[in-house]
């Protein structure tokens, strides 16, 4: 394991109508909004024209493996160049290893504040009914 010490991960939703967010046009549609350590990952140069991938975020805290937690905003993972993240709980902490621009990056998390939050904002994502569309609603893994 690495010396680095535990990051602080937090979620909140960000409900759009009829917004231009990276060229496309979103009507009743809900983003979800990552911090870590108390920063917009997503606002981020080279995070940009991306969003998080909720179904493969929820995956990833239940069992070790690769996940597109991340995609473009059109929801094609390879326009904007991502691959899959490799996840991996070891002991009471979850670890992110991923490439992005030719650096390697690397987040742990508590494994139990990362579930907790998780389920947190999947609670939010339930009370949005059926009008608002969880965005990318549609995803293409890399080739």
């Amino acid at each position: 394991m690495t010396n680095q010490e535990i990051s602080n991960i937090e979620f909140k939703l960000e409900i759009v109508n009829d917004e231009e967010i990276h060229g496309i046009i979103f009507n009743n549609s809900a983003f979800i909004k990552i911090y870590i350590d108390y920063e917009d990952i997503l606002a981020k140069e080279n995070f940009s024209s991306s969003v998080l991938v909720f179904d493969e975020l929820n995956k990833s805290k239940i069992s070790n493996g690769q996940y597109l937690i991340f995609t473009c905003t059109c929801g094609v993972a390879d326009d904007a160049g991502w691959d899959l993240i490799n996840v991996e709980k070891l002991n009471d902490v979850i670890i992110w290893k991923f490439e992005r621009d030719n650096e390697n990056i690397i987040y742990i998390f508590s494994y139990s504040e990362y579930c907790d939050k998780i389920n947190l904002i999947m609670e939010n994502i339930k009370k949005l009914g059926n009008s608002i569309i969880l965005e990318p609603n549609i995803v293409v893994f890399p080739e």
